[in-house]
């Protein structure tokens, strides 16, 4: 199945979000909180296949901690990972 990974998991300030895109593809990367508010976009647009690690900071996602939903997005297909955000 689609791989999609959060290092380190959980994470104090800084996370990565890795994948791999078999084909060029409409691509939307969003973080959500346990709400399921979205507490920050990471990635929207057309990319070409290849490997992605995308950087997560704290400082960006609006203060939220504890449980997260990074939430990938393939041409129309839904890809989710738990991330922690540990905040201590």
């Amino acid at each position: 199945g689609f791989n999609i990974t959060v290092f380190p998991n959980p994470f104090v300030e800084k996370a990565t979000i890795s994948y791999r895109l078999e084909n060029d593809a409409k691509v939307n990367l969003q973080v959500y909180n346990i709400e399921g508010k979205v507490v920050a976009e990471l990635q929207n647009g057309k990319l070409n296949a290849g490997v992605y690690s995308v950087p997560v900071d704290s400082k960006d996602l609006k203060a939220a901690s504890g449980v997260l939903i990074a939430k990938l997005t393939i041409d129309g297909k839904v890809y989710s990972q738990q991330m922690v955000h540990a905040n201590w």
